[in-house]
């Protein structure tokens, strides 16, 4: 387990000694069990990129934001509790914890992870439960965090149990997790029992955030098999892991080997400190079309972005896109919201 910089520096003694800066800023957390998939010896190894800070993290472009995707929009209050993130109409996100089994280099919420007060907070997490059961308007829950299994399991036995036994108008719940990447012992007998018991009462999906085919291995895929749910994967687009064609198309084999549907690639939020992951807009969209043609259908996840201004999520096609335009390094596109008639204005900037 690495949980400080001198952990890094036992595993990779010539690793930069600026690497301490941003291990005090944003810390390290690696499983024994994902250290063992890693090429340490190697930098440009996709999964190294993934967990190993780099001082590239240090590097704040101009346009990288505190909260990339409108968490705490003002325009539209999507916050109604300290857990609960109610953006679209019909669903609610349940923030269930600030912890995660490790920490992504590219995560959209690595500054308010891992926090020092880290304690579960009952008030607000019954607060939210109420907010569901009076809100009938919402027919899905989906768990987020941090990570939804890392919050203490008590609660998130209760969290499924409340909303079986007092919610008759929520009509399906999920997953969001790469915590069983990190730890497949996480899926134990009792939790995959739970879950399946939870998914004959509600129709469940369990989705992925997998992001390398080589995360695949026969331990996940064991601990997947216990799970008798719709289990989907979302993954970020992230040069120098998995921004090119082959590894596109690997992955996905790889996910339907496991049982698991390709189902969403975003492009990546403007986190800070992850400019050094992304590639432009016109790159996410030609690779995408690259594998028209190599690849079944099915096998394609829809290239989405979540815009900062709270909009949610819009799939890169040409039904949202009203307008692009290129001025000087900036490629600005005027977007229609998938489910508001907010129009937004995404700015890609491109690195020369």
């Amino acid at each position: 387990m690495i949980n400080s910089f001198e952990d890094l520096k036992k595993a990779i003694p010539n690793i930069n000694p600026d690497v301490k800066k941003v291990v005090d800023k944003y810390g390290v957390h690696i499983t024994d069990y994902y250290l063992s998939l890693i090429d340490l010896q190697n930098p440009d190894d996709p999964l190294y990129r993934v967990v190993i800070p780099s001082v590239d993290e240090l590097c704040v472009k101009q346009y990288e934001l505190d909260d990339p995707i409108g968490d705490d929009s003002d325009e539209f209050e999507t916050r109604k509790t300290k857990m609960l993130v109610h953006r679209y109409p019909d669903r609610v996100l349940f923030l269930t914890t600030s912890k995660c089994a490790s920490r992504c280099r590219y995560c959209f919420r690595k500054s308010c992870v891992f926090g020092e007060k880290d304690l579960f907070d009952v008030a607000e997490f019954e607060k939210s439960l109420d907010y569901i059961k009076n809100t009938k308007s919402i027919r899905e829950v989906v768990l987020s965090g941090g990570d939804a299994l890392c919050m203490p399991r008590q609660y998130f036995k209760r969290l499924f149990t409340f909303v079986i036994e007092n919610c008759p108008h929520i009509k399906g719940m999920r997953i969001n997790t790469r915590a069983c990447v990190y730890e497949p012992s996480l899926i134990t007998d009792d939790l995959a029992d739970f879950l399946n018991m939870v998914n004959k009462h509600i129709p469940l999906v369990f989705m992925t955030h997998i992001v390398h085919a080589r995360e695949i291995t026969d331990t996940f895929k064991h601990a997947m098999a216990k799970l008798d749910c719709v289990k989907l994967n979302q993954t970020p687009l992230l040069k120098g892991v998995n921004a090119t064609v082959e590894d596109l198309t690997n992955l996905s084999w790889a996910l339907v080997g496991a049982g698991i549907v390709p189902h969403y690639l975003h492009y990546l939020d403007k986190a800070k400190g992850t400019s050094h992951f992304r590639v432009s807009i016109d790159e996410a969209r030609k690779l995408v079309g690259g594998l028209l043609g190599h690849i079944s259908g099915h096998l394609i996840p829809k290239l989405i972005l979540d815009v900062p201004g709270g909009s949610g999520k819009i799939w890169l096609n040409p039904s949202f896109i009203e307008k692009e335009e290129y001025d000087g390094d900036k490629h600005i596109l005027t977007i229609k919201s998938t489910y508001s008639d907010k129009v937004e204005t995404y700015c890609d900037y491109v690195e020369k």
